[in-house]
């Protein structure tokens, strides 16, 4: 049995350091982090991390086809990650690759609200300072 928490504890620092210091990198260099870039790569190694560790507990967990719980949660992360990560270097028209997310959003207010209020949803984004 191993102290998974403390190797938790570890890799969640690492991934904080290393996340930040590369959010100052993009800053640095002038150029604009798309906004949510810097969470889905976090998303993608806590998951990665996650998978793995697993392998390690030594307590009781329900098992799917074999595979802990967890594990499946971890695996859907990555595939979520992966799939904003690929979208934002593999769209078409270089949008957004949530831009269906916010298409459904956007509906859903307009038939609550009974009016489009796309200017609102834009304004309500925070930008982080330089």
């Amino acid at each position: 049995i191993h102290p998974t928490q403390l190797y938790a504890a570890l890799a969640s620092l690492l991934f904080a350091l290393g996340l930040l210091r590369l959010l100052k990198k993009f800053r640095g260099m002038g150029s604009n982090v798309l906004p949510g870039f810097i969470a889905e790569l976090g998303l993608a190694a806590f998951s990665v991390y996650k998978f793995f560790e697993e392998f390690l507990r030594g307590d009781e967990a329900v098992e799917i086809f074999g595979i802990r719980a967890p594990q499946l949660v971890s695996i859907a992360g990555m595939l979520v990650a992966g799939y904003l990560l690929y979208g934002r270097y593999h769209n078409k028209n270089g949008s957004d690759p949530t831009r269906l997310l916010k298409k459904f959003v956007e509906m859903r207010f307009s038939r609550i609200f009974g009016k489009k209020e796309n200017s609102s949803l834009k304004s309500n984004i925070v930008s982080l300072p330089s």
